[in-house]
């Protein structure tokens, strides 16, 4: 990260702003396992000194995201045709999940009610720019899955429950955007990365 050595006068936040830009990119090409993604994610948050920031990618290349990359090379799949307005997903004292290749629509409300919901994003056909996620979640649980190179946008309340984002807060323009807002009560909502076994199976 030579780059970044060279940045002395440049203010803390932006500093961790390259910093967890770099994590995204190098867990997005297979250079991290997840783990070690989220746990250099997290103190990477929480760094109050430049030496710590730079710390968590002196082992890593230095990638530079490239925003004209055609869309067979991104991690995922827009969809070009009609987008479905809205969707309805429920899950009381049981599950429901979509995942493998499918049509998210624009406005999508969640209801895990002691049961849970399972969203898995990965081969997906996106809609081009804004998709919301609107849930409630009662003593369940949520998983969201979203493949790199997308914009999440996460603000939940969470009572007696928890919200964890492992996504990068770092903005990619013209990437399609996931807009998840709701109410988490005694429950859990999980937003993440795929693994990085199944990045590979999807890309061959």
């Amino acid at each position: 990260m030579s780059y970044l050595e060279e940045y002395g006068k440049i203010p803390l936040p932006k500093i961790r702003e390259e910093v967890i830009e770099q994590l995204t990119l190098n867990y997005a090409h297979n250079n991290l396992e997840e783990e070690e993604f989220e746990r250099r994610l997290e103190e990477a948050t929480g760094a109050e000194s430049k030496s710590a920031l730079l710390a968590l990618v002196a082992d890593l290349p230095t990638l530079k995201d490239d925003p004209s990359a055609t869309q067979e090379g991104a991690a995922y799949q827009l969809n070009l045709g009609s987008v479905k307005h809205d969707d309805i997903m429920v899950g009381i004292l049981s599950g429901t999940e979509r995942k493998g290749p499918w049509l998210p629509a624009k406005y999508t409300n969640l209801i895990a009610f002691m049961g849970g919901i399972d969203l898995d994003f990965t081969e997906a056909k996106l809609a081009p720019e804004v998709m919301e996620i609107n849930l409630f979640c009662l003593m369940g649980g949520v998983d969201i899955i979203v493949p790199p190179g997308i914009n999440v946008d996460v603000s939940c309340v969470s009572i007696m429950g928890g919200t964890d984002n492992h996504t990068s807060e770092e903005r990619c323009p013209g990437a399609p955007t996931l807009r998840i807002r709701g109410i988490v009560l005694m429950g859990g909502v999980d937003i993440k990365y795929p693994s990085k076994k199944k990045r590979r199976r999807n890309h061959g």
